[in-house]
């Protein structure tokens, strides 16, 4: 990863920011605003061989980006339960983003709804798992982890669902590549 913080922060401690978010499941969309969130509690950390009880500099680095980064994923999924009560009193369960249809009347969105439906029955198992759990934000790591696929092959996945729902005209339904997230569809359960 390239150091977009020049001389402000050394590039071993951004690689290791991008690294532990990697590893506690953040997704490359998000990864920007995670480095946002932490790089500035790293450029004010000052180790102290003194204080720092035995730890090296990168352990007790390692232990304040954790900190930083779960803080950031709290928020996250804080976010995503006001996004999903938003949508539960505008009567909008069948989404998980109220941006999404928030432009087509009802009946055009209950269309809409019903068409990403019938695309998704199209999907082998494998494909509608991926999409399900990309529409509920679960991470691509953890997916593959799940169904015992490696990250590249989930990619592959996804990347083929992606291109079949741009073939079926539900291109809108999809989010870009960079996000990496699939169709946003839920089950009733």
């Amino acid at each position: 990863m390239r150091n977009p913080y020049g001389e402000l922060v050394e590039q071993w401690k951004v690689d290791l920011i991008a690294a532990r978010a990697r590893r506690q499941g953040v997704q490359r969309h998000d990864l920007d605003d995670v480095l946002q969130e932490v790089i500035l509690a790293v450029i004010a950390f000052k180790y102290d061989t003194r204080k720092a009880n035995g730890a090296t500099e990168t352990t007790a680095l390692t232990a304040l980006i954790d900190k930083k980064i779960a803080f950031f994923r709290r928020g996250q999924a804080r976010m995503q339960e006001r996004e999903k009560e938003y949508c539960a009193v505008k009567g909008l369960c069948n989404v998980s983003r109220a941006e999404d249809i928030a432009t087509p009347s009802g009946e055009e969105a209950r269309s809409l709804v019903l068409d990403v439906r019938a695309a998704c029955a199209k999907l082998n198992r494998l494909e509608h798992e991926i999409c399900l759990a990309q529409a509920h934000g679960e991470p691509e790591c953890l997916i593959a982890a799940r169904l015992g696929i490696s990250r590249y092959e989930s990619d592959r996945i996804v990347d083929s669902i992606r291109e079949r729902f741009g073939n079926w005209g539900l291109k809108g339904w999809v989010y870009p590549r960079s996000p990496s997230r699939l169709p946003v569809y839920t089950q009733n359960t």
